[in-house]
């Protein structure tokens, strides 16, 4: 069962055996306990504590408060949501946690995390290491902090999101990691990446190269960089991001497998058409010969979608279904 007694400007909160004192600036009241109560939602007030919650309780929302400490936390509670607070530390929290958002707070440290925790939002906070995290974390969002290094991650880490800090090396990532979001950091290299990684998003940094990129991968990020070429691609990869690389020349990717395809404003109009008319020309065996016709006569630049369309006798909406929408193959 779940109460929710957000909204309400609640100063404090005394919980009985049946019912909860809630107090206003304007009154207090007595509010029931429901039956079985299992999840409290009582965000966005100005509590400053939390004592004698129930014993049953699995979900607890107190985000945008007053708190200061989270000291006496029912044993059970599984999710907990104390993001927008002024908590400075977070220690003392019950065992069974499974997740902890505790982002927009004034932490410093992350240590005395119960061992069983899976994922952790910490950002927004004033951390500067990430050692003593638990070693069964899945999920670590870590952005906007003060964060120069990455060591102390736990092996199992599978997913991690350390944007908008001061991160000059990927050293210490985990070797079963699948996303990593690096992006706004002062990264001039992408060293020692793990060779399982699917998804990784290298924003506005310093690269001017990708080297080292794992073959499995299948989605990349990589605008707003010093890029000047991105040889070495995976085949796998099924989307490309690299817009604003002004130093980015030439691409030349396996154009057959992509889904996603973002270029530099500057090799737009010279890439994404060849790119279109390949596809449609791999795809669909019926216009092979007149498509090779239309690149002879160098038809490729100046021609629009619909005079393509017009010129290989198919309808333009059928033609833009079938090399705009990715296929589900």
């Amino acid at each position: 069962m779940k109460l929710e007694i957000s909204f309400q400007r609640i100063t404090s909160l005394t919980f009985g055996e049946k019912s909860i004192s809630v107090r206003t600036p304007d009154n207090t009241k007595e509010v029931k306990i429901p039956e079985g109560l299992t999840t409290l939602q009582c965000s966005n007030n100005n509590l400053t504590s939390l004592k004698d919650l129930p014993k049953g309780l699995k979900s607890l929302e107190c985000y945008d408060n007053q708190l200061t400490n989270l000291e006496g936390l029912p044993e059970g509670l599984k999710f907990l949501d104390c993001a927008e607070n002024q908590l400075t530390a977070i220690g003392g929290l019950p065992k069974s946690l499974k997740f902890l958002d505790c982002s927009f707070n004034f932490l410093t440290s992350l240590e005395g995390l119960p061992e069983g925790l899976e994922h952790l939002n910490c950002t927004n906070n004033r951390i500067v290491s990430l050692e003593g995290l638990p070693k069964g974390l899945k999920e670590l969002k870590c952005s906007f902090n003060f964060l120069t290094s990455l060591e102390g991650l736990p092996e199992g880490l599978e997913h991690l999101n350390c944007t908008n800090n001061r991160i000059v090396s990927l050293k210490g990532l985990p070797e079963g990691l699948k996303r990593l979001d690096c992006s706004e950091n002062q990264l001039t290299a992408l060293e020692v990446l793990p060779k399982g990684l699917k998804k990784l998003y290298c924003f506005d940094n310093q690269l001017v190269s990708l080297e080292g990129l794992p073959k499995g991968l299948k989605k990349l990020g990589c605008s707003d960089n010093r890029l000047v070429s991105l040889e070495g691609l995976p085949e796998t990869l099924e989307e490309l991001i690299c817009k604003q690389n002004p130093n980015l020349e030439y691409i030349e990717p396996c154009v057959e497998n992509f889904k996603v395809l973002l270029v530099p404003k500057h090799l737009k109009e010279r890439y994404s058409f060849y790119t279109t008319l390949r596809n449609f020309y791999l795809k669909h065996q019926e216009f092979k010969r007149k498509i090779i016709s239309l690149l002879a006569l160098g038809h490729v630049g100046p021609l629009t979608l619909e005079k393509l369309a017009e010129v290989l006798d198919l309808h333009f909406m059928d033609f833009f279904r079938f090399v705009c929408i990715p296929s589900q193959e």
